[in-house]
């Protein structure tokens, strides 16, 4: 429904009179580094490519296990991948995380400049113009090993009659990225379940009780 709603405000709607933007207009692009190894007994929440392709379920680990150096993850911030465009990894980070939170350099960080820019963000980088936008600008020998710049991303146009018509999209979408984001948090609660229970079932530490 959301990206329905994009695209009819956003898209079908557009105005010969409205207004270019670049993506660099609204965001502040976050770099903060930080090196896990260098805290080897410290737990780090680790945003990856790998984990974004599990369920957008971020993997806990151990600084010593965490071997390059990552990105801090902020609330309330959105992860844009650099490599493939043309399959876009867009994580948008509620406005609560984990102590610890980081993520791959192959992500970019991104935090509104506005609190109520962050939903048109969401969609914004998801939606059929901005990654085409991207896959042209993209470098590489194939298709799944192709990046972006991160000034490629700042660069994404887009068209408004004004920044209120993002405030008021954001508005609207904000309680249905708020499901999104509880529904992936019970996925993630669950996943974590069962990989701590399956093993001690397999291994017969815990036993099912049966009735009678």
């Amino acid at each position: 429904m959301a990206e329905t709603l994009f695209r009819q405000w956003f898209v079908v709607e557009a105005g010969e009179d409205w207004v270019e933007y670049k993506v660099s207009d609204i965001v502040n692009h976050i770099k903060e580094n930080v090196k896990p190894g260098s805290n080897p007994l410290l737990t780090y929440r680790h945003y990856s490519l790998p984990a974004f392709d599990n369920e957008k379920n971020p993997v806990i680990e151990v600084g010593k296990d965490i071997l390059s150096n990552k990105y801090v993850v902020l609330p309330q911030t959105i992860l844009v991948s650099k490599l493939n465009p043309k399959v876009p990894r867009i994580w948008a980070i509620p406005d609560k995380v984990a102590e610890n939170s980081v993520c791959s350099t192959e992500f970019q960080v991104f935090q509104p400049k506005k609190e109520l820019y962050y939903g048109f963000l969401c969609f914004l980088f998801k939606s059929n113009e901005a990654v085409g936008e991207l896959e042209m600008a993209a470098s590489g020998t194939s298709g799944s090993h192709q990046r972006v710049k991160s000034q490629d991303i700042l660069n994404i146009m887009f068209s408004v009659p004004s920044l209120d018509k993002i405030e008021k999209y954001s508005q609207e979408v904000k309680p249905l990225i708020e499901k999104q984001q509880r529904n992936n948090d019970y996925i993630c609660t669950l996943q974590s379940l069962r990989d701590t229970l399956l093993p001690k079932l397999m291994s017969g530490e815990v036993r099912i009780a049966s009735n009678g």
